[in-house]
């Protein structure tokens, strides 16, 4: 009976009730993300603050096609968000945040995910066909292998998060590039035994193939390894033909199909290339010694493998730094779980096909274990979305149980499985609610996450709660001394409750730790020319002065200070000093009328009215409505009629 056969109780083929559940499922568990909005980590820098998808124009998209954008090179996936951008001011003009709507976004990736979880279903049943007689069971198996791929929890973090686009893009292209791929091994065996058909059928699957494959690799790196996958893949499902070399391994390698592999292989060498050559500009932190990146990689697999049967406490951080890792006793024994799982399966009667399916795990992972160091190991080696391509492993290896095994037991099992994580991703769906929610169980998973205290001392700070957002921001610090963007962030709300001097504290750590942050370098000299303020008003010129020179010293161009520092001089009868400051402010800013009125009343004092008068007239050019320039001209001219004594 085939799949599209109709089910003998209800009428309706069995492909129809299988698609409709590979929809609808999926659907159940993410789709209150439809209504989530943005969230502070990284999808401002992607997204809604990201100047080159404010406009949908050629030179914006070229810039992310010329190269690297923010470190990275995905052109397809920053030109996929600046399509979604630019939908968005259509659909809602006024936007919702940020003014964008971010209901675009995350719909965009569920419904991406979802033609992955088809395309995954499509590429199962390819893969099982000839395992069976039965194409029912064949269909029913590659639905619940789909459906372990599209609704287990590890999954949230790339589909609900916007700025994770780029591994369901990636993911989208892949499955397309695979599925061509094995339609293309299909057709070369047939086209062996019949030389005449399928040529052009062949031909046009393999063009296909390379197209979405190099569509994949930009849209990011982490489709490098989709060769080895492939390769993996033939070798499951033609296991004993003499595609996979049989008789000759070498010279299969060489022949079709697999020279489609080796240009796969050769494509990716430009992609990470520029990936390398973009991840220059990342600080990678601490870097393991070679000899324990092995250990370091075989920590990580461990930890997937946990994640992945039992899925509690994910996180965005989990904070297994290379470092933080090499420090703790497990890294020598975390290796033995996939070691032993390795030679379980060298004991199964279907060892090969384990042994593969063991193999498309670790592969689809291989470009983040840290045995090359990247950046994201600042934070973490491990990340929920960087399996996506990884999960294929799983959702085969279910397929195949299901499809192996008659007993019933096994395949309630299989489907309790399923059940289980739809509900385990239904709850990992609503932690991603809003940054409250997500930082917070970040937190929970993870208490020394230095990025989730920052990102929920920035949120606290913008909801009104300062209290809060300091005991976040300070622990931030606490763990990670030199992260400046928290010691700039709490030099702000120290400033907006008046605690300059320990803001300025702050500001010049900030400032020191990364010379080039125009927001610490600009908060630096501005809360020191404020806090003059304040000091002169207050009667202290002595500390009023220190600060205005502190804030000259840090801003030798900040014209205000000069102006300022003039007043508090000219204050204190220094007269000669104070318009020698008022002069440098106007040299600066030559429209700055303040200063040129505040230089005229010093001229004033001095008994220069002539300069006096010249210098209030350039204030009343400058402003021709300042009022108190005017009143100062006249009495300056009346000074200058009065007759003088000898």
């Amino acid at each position: 009976m085939s799949p599209n056969h109709k089910n003998p109780h209800k009428g309706i083929p069995t492909g129809t009730i299988i698609i409709f559940l590979l929809i609808i499922v999926p659907l159940l568990v993410f789709s209150p993300a439809g209504k989530y909005g943005f969230v502070g980590w990284d999808d401002d820098i992607h997204v809604y603050n990201n100047r080159y998808i404010g406009a949908l124009t050629p030179g914006n998209i070229l810039h992310f096609w010329t190269g690297p954008h923010e470190a990275m090179y995905i052109p397809v996936t920053f030109t996929a968000w600046s399509l979604l951008a630019a939908l968005s001011r259509i659909v809602s003009p006024g936007g919702i945040a940020f003014g964008l709507n971010p209901g675009i976004f995350h719909q965009a990736n569920i419904f991406l995910h979802i033609c992955n979880i088809l395309l995954l279903y499509g590429i199962l049943k390819l893969l099982l066909r000839g395992s069976s007689k039965d194409p029912d069971r064949i269909a029913w198996a590659a639905c619940l292998g789909a459906l372990l791929y599209g609704i287990h929890p590890l999954q949230a973090e790339p589909v609900i998060w916007i700025s994770s686009l780029k591994d369901i893009l990636c993911g989208f292209f892949s499955l397309l590039a695979l599925n061509q791929y094995l339609r293309y091994v299909r057709a070369v065996e047939i086209n062996r035994q019949l030389p005449s058909v399928n040529r052009r059928q062949r031909k046009r699957h393999g063009i296909y193939a390379v197209i979405f494959f190099a569509l994949a690799i930009l849209s990011k790196a982490a489709a490098v390894p989709l060769a080895v996958i492939g390769w993996l893949l033939v070798h499951f499902r033609w296991r004993d033909s003499e595609l996979t070399g049989r008789k000759s391994s070498l010279k299969a390698i060489i022949r079709p199909p697999f020279t489609m592999l080796l240009l796969w292989l050769g494509m990716t060498l430009p992609v990470i290339f520029m990936a390398k050559f973009s991840e220059q500009e990342i600080p990678l932190g601490y870097i393991a010694p070679l000899y324990s990146r092995l250990l370091i990689a075989l920590d990580a697999i461990a930890f997937y493998l946990y994640k992945l049967i039992l899925p509690l406490n994910l996180g965005i951080d989990y904070g297994r730094t290379p470092a933080r890792v090499m420090e703790n006793e497990w890294l020598y024994y975390s290796w033995i779980f996939p070691v032993l799982l390795t030679g379980f399966f060298l004991f199964l009667k279907e060892r090969r096909r384990w042994l593969i399916i063991l193999g498309i795990f670790m592969v689809g992972v291989l470009p983040t274990l840290g045995l090359i160091p990247h950046g994201y190991q600042i934070f973490s080696t491990v990340a929920d979305r960087f399996l996506y391509l990884s999960m294929i492993a799983p959702a085969l290896a279910l397929s195949w149980i299901f499809l192996r095994s008659r007993k019933a037991i096994i395949s309630g099992i299989c489907i309790a499985i399923v059940i289980a994580y739809s509900i385990a991703g239904i709850i990992q769906t609503k932690y991603w609610a809003g940054n409250l929610a997500l930082f917070r169980h970040s937190l929970d998973v993870n208490p020394d996450s230095y990025m989730a205290h920052y990102n929920l001392g920035l949120t606290l700070a913008g909801e009104g709660s300062p209290a809060a957002a300091i005991e976040h921001y300070e622990r931030a610090i606490e763990i990670k001394s030199d992260y400046g963007r928290a010691h700039n962030n709490l030099g702000a709300i120290l400033t907006e409750q008046g605690e300059y001097l320990p803001a300025i504290s702050h500001y010049a750590e900030a400032f020191r730790l990364e010379p080039g942050n125009g927001r610490a370098f600009f908060n630096l000299y501005s809360a020191h020319n404020d806090l003059g303020i304040r000091q002169t008003d207050q009667g202290d010129l002595t500390g009023a002065i220190t600060h205005y020179r502190e804030a000259i010293r840090v801003n030798p161009s900040y014209a205000d200070a000069y102006s300022n520092l003039g007043n508090a001089l000219a204050a204190g009868g220094e007269l000669d000093e104070a318009i020698h400051q008022y002069r440098q402010a106007l040299r600066l800013k030559p429209d700055f009328a303040m200063a040129a009125n505040n230089l005229g009343i010093a001229l004033i004092r001095q008994g220069k009215e002539e300069e006096a008068i010249a210098s209030f007239s350039r204030a009343l050019r400058i402003n021709p409505g300042f009022a108190r320039a005017q009143k100062n001209l006249e009495m300056a001219r009346g000074s200058l009629l009065q007759p003088r004594s000898k």
